[in-house]
């Protein structure tokens, strides 16, 4: 397999699982995190979704205070979020006490994940 079939191969698996997680979006989400499920995307990496999550916090202009490979927490006018990286899921949700009632900057940063993803 050449390079770019390779090349195609991934970003074709890349557009399949942003399908398949985008549809999540198309529902009312009201809970306090929001969650990518990326079951059916073995094909990525933790090191894949730890730079889809940092584009995420960057892009919203988030200040990253904790960068692990499978967790990062982020500052925005006194509200912290934290991202935790599995396998087969990314979990966005407020940091313990740094919380906000509404959930739409986590929202926001979901969408940015999976904007970038189906890229």
């Amino acid at each position: 397999m050449s390079n770019e079939d390779g090349e195609y191969a991934m970003r074709l698996v890349t557009h399949v699982c942003a399908v398949a997680t985008f549809s999540a979006l198309s529902a009312p989400a009201f809970a306090v995190e929001q969650i990518i499920r990326l079951s059916e995307c073995e094909a990525l990496s933790i090191e894949h979704l730890h730079e889809l999550a940092m584009f995420a916090l960057e892009n919203r202009r988030y200040k990253i205070e904790e960068n692990t490979p499978t967790m990062l927490v982020a500052e925005q006018d006194d509200l912290k979020v934290e991202i935790i990286i599995e396998a087969t899921q990314m979990t966005i949700r407020w940091k313990e006490g740094f919380g906000h009632s509404k959930d739409q900057w986590l929202r926001n940063l979901k969408t940015d994940v999976l904007w970038r993803l189906a890229e």
